[in-house]
C-alpha cells in the first residue's frame, strides 16, 4: 500500500516529455539505470539521486529512499526506485496498474 501512495504522489507530477531535457539551471541529469538502484547510479557521477520520501511500512521509520526514475511507455512516465527489494526497475503506474519498467532512467541532481 505504501508503494502505491508513493507512486501516486510520483504520478501527480506532469508527464515528462523526454527525460534527457532538464531545464536549465534545474542541476537534473537522467542516466540509464540499468537495473541498479537509481543512488548507486547517481553515486557512480559524483552525483546525488533525486528522492521523492523514505520508505515508511506499516509506519515503521527505515532509512529506504524513495528515488526518482523514468520509463517510456507510450511517453515518459516518472516512478520510483526502492532499495533493497525494488531496486532492478523503475514501478511506474500504467494501464491501472503499478508495473515494473526494466528500461528506466535515474533523476541525478
Amino acid at each position: 500500500m505504501k508503494r502505491k501512495l508513493a507512486l501516486a504522489a510520483l504520478t501527480a507530477l506532469p508527464l515528462l516529455a523526454l527525460p534527457a531535457a532538464a531545464s536549465p539551471g534545474d542541476g537534473v541529469q537522467w542516466f540509464a539505470g540499468d537495473g541498479r538502484f537509481c543512488g548507486d547510479v547517481c553515486r557512480a557521477r559524483n552525483m546525488s539521486p533525486v528522492v521523492s520520501g523514505i520508505h515508511v511500512p506499516g509506519g515503521r521509520q527505515t532509512n529506504d529512499q524513495f528515488t526518482v526514475c523514468a520509463t517510456d511507455m507510450n511517453g515518459y512516465r516518472p516512478g520510483y526506485n526502492l532499495k533493497p527489494n525494488w531496486a532492478k526497475a523503475c514501478w511506474v503506474g500504467y494501464g491501472g496498474k503499478e508495473v515494473a519498467a526494466p528500461n528506466y532512467l535515474c533523476a541525478c541532481e
